[in-house]
């Protein structure tokens, strides 16, 4: 079976304010967006772009509540997700976080700057 790839542009399914902020609360909407979109494409993987966003979060706490809310709308979820974030160290260090708790809990999670190596990975055939 082949998976499919299905492309998330945050601005295309999240209302931000007009700076691009995601703070803690929107943070929260933005994992319930992901996975009402998500529970549509099944069989697909996931690729989230947040590169025209800000961040205002980063707490590891916060992060490790963001894997539980995603792991209660999403419990089956099983595909592979990418998350395309800017090329900046702190975005980095934010995303890094999240992707640790997101693969703690066994979720196939990868964060990236390119869009070529975001898609590589999720193309890729798992071993």
């Amino acid at each position: 079976m082949s998976l499919g790839i299905k492309v998330y542009h945050v601005q295309d399914f999240i209302r931000k304010n007009e700076s691009g902020v995601i703070d803690g609360p929107r943070s929260f909407e933005l994992v319930r967006e992901v996975a009402t979109a998500a529970s549509f494409h099944i069989d697909s993987n996931l690729l989230i772009d947040l590169r025209d966003t800000t961040l205002t979060i980063g707490s590891f706490e916060h992060m490790g509540q963001l894997t539980q809310e995603f792991i209660r709308l999403m419990p089956s979820f099983s595909n592979k997700i990418a998350v395309l974030t800017p090329d900046d160290p702190e975005r980095i260090k934010v995303g890094a976080k999240l992707e640790l708790c997101m693969r703690l809990k066994g979720i196939r999670y990868s964060m990236f700057t390119e869009y070529e190596k975001a898609i590589d990975w999720l193309s890729s055939i798992k071993s």
